[in-house]
């Protein structure tokens, strides 16, 4: 290759002289090209060069010109690659520092290797789970010191040994599957330990794959005590389950019995109501009767007598109602029928009914009502029975020539009133605080007590005084008197239509004239007597109906302006009549209020879904009694 290069450098340069130097050179150049091409280094060139000038000069005369261009001709051809040799050279040296830098990094790389190998070692031999690495042939390579903790086997016991008297079949069979289907799942498996006994692991196993030979590997965990605490858990739910079980069955008993207790009081407290309402609104209905003196004009001593009466009659009334007030409560069954009202008129309102009871003690009655409260919204009936407990509580403990109070005192910020009744009474004992709001429980409950009372009051002042979104608190001094504030939410509204005072009606001429016919369905001959009475004194004609069936048929019959109807009746009850005579076309638009001692919760709801127009729970008040006849009459 050389030789032949060199015959054709030798003819490039003798064609020159008879070409342009342009030409030659090229062609030279190309020359040089094809010989670095094939392999020759810049050595081989320059020999190349040399042997074609040898060859030159000796065979002709070669004149200085001539010489000259040959010795440019070759700068110009070694010029490219003394450029070649500089990049070849430097390449070299970058080559030579590369390598250098290659040799620290492995060096490096290679001791970063050792210690990570050795933190790795660590790690596998102070594992809290057993490593063990099997081959193919499931012969342990190699295992951890836990491992050997777990079987209770060494080392050398295990390494290139198979799994085989580690296992039972079962257990080997699984395993094997496992790792043959390269099934990397978890899964539990009993092991056999050295001394015989089982241990029951979770083993995670997991399988590299290098060139031809595949390595398993398996981390286990002892999960016997795991195990041992699940089994007990087991067994502790199914004992527990058992003991709820047995404890739901208790308490199904206890909740029939309280159940059937609950119902059994609802029908004691309603029979009794019936029982204790029905001689007491005999009582009160002739008391009244006989106030208005339309059988003849009474004495002094009759009238005291007669206001006796009513006063132990009202006042069995109000304990009576207070019972009743109390179990609609607890039933969730009171509704509070909220209107805007006066501050100033309610107060005085409650007032007016402590206002005997004072002047018989002698006692000064303060009030102090804020300028700036004007409205609130509230229960008129209810803030009154508030008011009024407190007022007659703070009258009953106040000795004679003393003082007692109402205050009404506005926070707008906290948008509260305080209602306050304070007296200069006997006090209580800060002992004696936790018993006032109890239901059925006083203060003084020994036998030779000097104050009556049931103990409802100041538990239905705390209930309803909840009831309207506030609160109840109590300051006392034993000697010195008490404070009873109730703290109310302050809503200011439009006033509404309220009615504090019992209006006696008057009879209209066209209803006196016209005598309306009136069936009262009453069972109990001393309400006959003393209703019919009444209404005979007020122009009204009465029929009576002693049952449900006879109330039907006279209603039939008779065709009456309105009924009375007794709830509570032989035969036939009054709720069932009234669903009859809503169901007779004929009688069906007839007005019915219903006169019941009936007051439990949900009572008067019960009447209204029979179709009753009005319903007035008994004591009546007669005056009331003919104000609704009236209303109902106008809207016939």
């Amino acid at each position: 290759m050389k030789s032949q290069l060199t015959k054709q450098y030798i003819i490039t340069l003798q064609s020159y002289l008879n070409e342009p130097l342009d030409i030659t050179l090229q062609k030279a150049n190309e020359i040089g090209l094809l010989a670095t091409e094939n392999g020759l280094s810049i050595i081989d060139f320059l020999d190349i060069h040399q042997c074609a000038l040898n060859t030159m000069l000796c065979s002709q005369t070669i004149d200085k010109e001539y010489l000259e261009k040959t010795c440019f001709f070759l700068k110009e051809c070694i010029r490219p690659y003394e450029r070649n040799q500089r990049d070849f050279q430097y390449a070299n040296t970058t080559l030579r520092h590369l390598y250098q830098s290659l040799d620290q990094t492995v060096v490096e790389q290679t001791q970063d290797l050792q210690e990570s190998e050795k933190q790795y070692r660590l790690l596998v031999e102070t594992m809290n789970d057993g490593l063990g690495v099997m081959n193919e042939g499931k012969s342990l390579t190699y295992v951890n010191n836990k491992f050997c903790e777990m079987l209770g086997y060494s080392r050398d016991e295990l390494i290139q040994h198979t799994i085989n008297h580690l296992l039972d079949n079962n257990n080997l069979n699984q395993i094997t599957k496992q790792l043959d289907e390269d099934n990397n799942n978890s899964f539990e498996l009993e092991w056999i330990k050295k001394d015989g006994h089982k241990i029951c692991t979770n083993v995670s196993p997991s399988s590299i794959l290098d060139s031809d030979t595949k390595a398993n590997f398996v981390v286990v965990t002892d999960i016997t005590e795991c195990k041992q605490a699940k089994e007990a858990v087991i067994k502790e739910r199914a004992s527990l389950a058992k003991r709820v079980e047995e404890r739901t069955e208790e308490l199904s008993r206890a909740n029939a019995e309280l159940a059937r207790g609950v119902r059994l009081k609802d029908e004691f407290l309603a029979n009794m109501s019936h029982e204790l309402r029905t001689p007491l609104s005999a009582i009160l209905t002739r008391v009244e009767i006989l106030q208005e003196q339309v059988f003849g004009h009474l004495n002094n001593k009759q009238v005291n007598y007669i206001e006796n009466i009513e006063k132990s009659g009202r006042h069995l009334l109000g304990l009576i109602n207070d019972i009743l007030d109390l179990s609609k409560i607890e039933a969730g069954k009171m509704d509070l029928q909220k209107e805007t009202l006066h501050v100033k008129d309610i107060c005085h309102s409650s007032l007016d009914f402590i206002k005997e009871l004072a002047l018989k003690k002698s006692l000064k009655v303060v009030i102090n009502i804020d300028c700036a409260v004007d409205t609130i919204i509230a229960d008129t009936r209810r803030l009154k029975q508030i008011l009024i407990n407190l007022l007659n509580n703070a009258v009953k403990f106040t000795n004679e020539k003393q003082s007692i109070g109402l205050e009404v005192v506005g926070f707008q910020e906290e948008e509260v009133i305080h209602f306050t009744v304070w007296d200069n009474g006997i006090g209580i004992a800060d002992a004696d605080m936790d018993k006032l709001f109890k239901s059925f429980v006083q203060v003084d409950s020994s036998l030779a007590r000097r104050y009556e009372g049931t103990g409802l009051g100041l538990a239905l002042v705390r209930r309803l005084t909840e009831m309207h979104g506030g609160s109840v608190s109590v300051e006392s001094e034993v000697g010195k008197g008490s404070r009873f504030t109730v703290s109310l939410p302050w809503q200011e509204g439009i006033r509404g239509e309220t009615d504090d005072t019992k209006t006696v009606p008057t009879i209209p001429g066209n209803i006196s004239r016209s005598h309306p016919l009136i069936l009262l369905a009453e069972d109990n001959e001393s309400n006959i007597q003393s209703l019919s009475d009444y209404l005979q004194l007020y122009g009204y004609q009465v029929i009576v109906a002693r049952h449900g069936i006879e109330a039907i048929e006279r209603a039939k019959e008779e065709s009456p302006a309105i009924i009375l109807m007794d709830i509570q009746m032989p035969i036939m009850d009054g709720l069932e009549a009234t669903r009859q005579i809503r169901s007779t076309t004929k009688i069906s638009n007839i007005p019915i209020i219903a006169l019941t001692a009936l007051a439990m919760p949900g009572d008067k709801e019960r009447c209204f879904a029979a179709g009753v127009n009005a319903y007035l729970s008994k004591p009546i008040y007669l005056k009331g009694l003919l104000k609704l006849i009236e209303e109902q009459l106008r809207e016939i």
